[in-house]
């Protein structure tokens, strides 16, 4: 129970203590700004949702992990089309959790969409292979699937380098919302073409 309360105080609302404790420090420009505040401008996302914690630093991405592997073996028998449609409500129900998260820092609501969007990027890899093996004549099959890792791997590294590069100019809720729209799109429009032409092609 100690530790537990350690951690939590460490991660969230470490902040307002700081603000308790040294009430006023100054910028490089003589302007006065509290500690909190400089350390949200040093710490980008981190400084956002006030987390010091390197254990949590690396407990989001292990979560996120975690649940997708989860996700996969729980709910991989599950048909095609119900794979794909968990994982399209769950995506931008985990993206929106995340910028809400940027407003309301708590750790539950940091790890929580960590785990939903993990859990969801899962169902929608394995199902996208699962259709892109089914699409595929039996004797491109290699090369169509060997294109979608290829497209996958561009798909997850690019929004990533992007999202940095525009929160140097960009304020970091602004740019997780946007982000979080267009995120959410992307599968919605490729799951209902999906879903679509596997129904056209059992009624030819």
């Amino acid at each position: 129970m100690q530790m537990a309360g350690d951690l939590t105080g460490d991660v969230v609302g470490i902040g307002r203590a700081a603000d308790r404790a040294f009430p006023l420090a100054r910028n490089s420009s003589g302007r006065s700004r509290s500690p909190a505040r400089a350390r949200r401008r040093r710490g980008g996302r981190r400084g956002e949702l006030e987390i010091t914690s390197q254990f949590i630093v690396g407990l989001t991405p292990f979560t996120a992990f975690a649940a997708s592997a989860v996700a996969q073996l729980a709910l991989g028998r599950l048909t095609l089309p119900k794979q794909l449609a968990t994982g399209t409500v769950l995506f931008p129900v985990g993206l929106a959790l995340t910028a809400l998260s940027l407003y309301q820092p708590a750790l539950w609501l940091w790890l929580v969409p960590a785990g939903l969007s993990g859990a969801a990027a899962g169902l929608l890899f394995k199902g996208s292979v699962t259709q892109s093996a089914i699409a595929a004549a039996p004797a491109s099959r290699a090369g169509v699937l060997a294109v979608f890792f290829i497209i996958a791997y561009l798909g997850m590294g690019l929004p990533s380098v992007t999202f940095s590069l525009l929160i140097q100019h960009i304020p970091l809720r602004a740019t997780m919302i946007a982000f979080a729209a267009l995120l959410s799109v992307g599968p919605i429009a490729a799951v209902i073409t999906a879903i679509r032409t596997n129904r056209k092609a059992r009624w030819a």
